[in-house]
């Protein structure tokens, strides 16, 4: 009976991590790299990190650096420059994470799950130092045909983020993604409108206890989304470029380098689109619309925004 017992626990265990996300945690390499940090030289931090960055190099070339883009050695020696500087302030919050970053993707994926149970298996979740580029995406794996989650500890430690808003939104893309496949990456400025939208509105919907400024994460955007006068104002500037590629202005919109004073604009737009449409819709048949339905939703919503009605 005791064999049985074991062999009945390993069967439970195989099938628990079968279906549980991947998990890459650098964790360990990290505390080994920065141990007495403060009293290294730049010498040997810029050599720690380097031995430390190697052992994950394709990610940080793709995803932190953009090696493919010009200009990268100028991008990676300021954000080393300016982690180095931070990273004695963020330490031990790093550490704190990576240590319960299992246990921490484990309780958002079951939660997940619970409303989304098509949630897919396997989904790969990266834990590593960003070096302040973002505090989470889902981008392309390296040397896989698999969408992940990749999850910044400096930055979300740095800025106190909200795991489960984090987690929900994050893992939202990835299952958006997947469930599109080819037809999630549109062509026109709907799509992040679209995307970003639905991630903050879902990250709500898992997080019902939580205000527009955790799930925006930015108070000042926050108290901007509320205003309906404001609201108008962002639909008309939204709706000439709507269909456009964005080359020259998805970076205004959505990331932290836009020119606006207030950053990431988009998302509270998105958020206030998304609200508009699931008052006719259900959320789990929007996750399968592709760019030529959803985009016409979009231009309608912003058109009567802007119209101030």
């Amino acid at each position: 009976m005791k064999n049985l017992m074991i062999i009945f626990y390993s069967i439970l265990v195989s099938i628990s991590i079968a279906r549980a996300s991947v998990i890459t945690n650098t964790g360990s390499d990290f505390k080994a790299s920065t141990k007495n940090w403060s009293s290294l030289s730049d010498i040997e931090k810029i050599k720690n990190w380097e031995e430390f960055e190697g052992k994950y190099q394709t990610i940080y070339d793709s995803r932190i650096y953009h090696k493919e883009l010009s200009g990268w050695e100028v991008r990676q020696k300021k954000k080393r420059d300016f982690f180095f500087t931070q990273l004695p302030k963020i330490q031990n919050g790093m550490i704190n994470l990576f240590d319960n970053a299992a246990f921490i993707v484990q309780e958002r994926e079951k939660a997940f799950k619970q409303y989304f149970t098509d949630l897919k298996d396997d989904i790969p979740v990266i834990i590593l130092p960003s070096l302040f580029s973002f505090n989470g995406q889902v981008a392309s794996v390296p040397n896989s045909e698999k969408y992940g989650l990749y999850i910044g500890v400096d930055f979300v430690t740095y800025r106190n983020d909200n795991l489960n808003v984090l987690f929900s939104h994050e893992f939202f893309h990835a299952y958006h993604h997947d469930k599109l496949g080819d037809k999630s990456n549109g062509q026109t400025m709907a799509t992040p409108l679209w995307k970003e939208g639905f991630a903050t509105y879902v990250s709500g919907l898992l997080n019902p206890d939580q205000s527009d400024e955790v799930l925006l994460m930015d108070k000042d955007l926050a108290a901007k989304c509320n205003d309906n006068q404001y609201i108008s104002e962002l639909a008309r500037l939204y709706l000439p470029i709507v269909k456009t590629d964005g080359e020259t202005t998805y970076g205004d919109w959505f990331l932290m380098s836009g020119q606006n004073p207030i950053k990431r604009r988009g998302y509270c737009l998105g958020l206030k689109v998304i609200r508009e449409i699931v008052k006719k819709n259900t959320v789990l048949d929007m996750t399968t619309w592709d760019e030529s339905l959803f985009a016409v939703e979009v231009e309608n919503v912003l058109t009567i925004f802007a119209s101030g009605n």
